[in-house]
């Protein structure tokens, strides 16, 4: 998160060509999200948007949300702890409003749909919260 920091003041990390060199340094970052700690996944989750703040909608949409979605249909990371299953929907539910409409109706609704399928009545009641803040970004495409 230092990176981050410190980018966001500097004119030379808002360059497309610097951050594509750079997000490679991300991926660690993201692979925090199967962090076997809830409070470690919590915290990943919450910089999100610092993220997003500095690299941009595009970048995170082409790193971020493919690994969202690749841990929401891992099933291997499915079993047995719906924990992680909890963070992914709170990812979701955090970053549909920065993503918009678009985004939020095609790579991330289904996800959830998906989740709502799940045998685990928490995961249940978190979806119909996630779909929740989500009507008003499907109601606007």
């Amino acid at each position: 998160m230092r990176v981050l920091d410190s980018c966001r003041s500097d004119e030379c990390c808002r360059s497309p060509n610097f951050w594509t060199q750079q997000l490679s340094n991300f991926f660690p970052y993201f692979s925090l999200l199967k962090d076997e700690f809830p409070d470690v996944r919590l915290n990943i989750i919450s910089k999100l948007d610092q993220v997003n703040q500095v690299i941009g909608i595009d970048l995170l949409s082409q790193s971020l949300l493919p690994a969202i979605v690749e841990l929401a249909e891992d099933r291997h990371w499915r079993n047995p702890h719906y924990l992680y299953r909890m963070i992914v929907l709170r990812a979701i539910s955090l970053l549909a409003p920065v993503m918009g409409s678009e985004v939020a109706c095609s790579k991330l609704l289904p996800v959830v749909v998906t989740a709502s399928k799940d045998r685990v009545q928490n995961i249940k009641f978190n979806v119909a919260k996630v779909l929740q803040s989500l009507v008003p970004l499907v109601d606007h495409s």
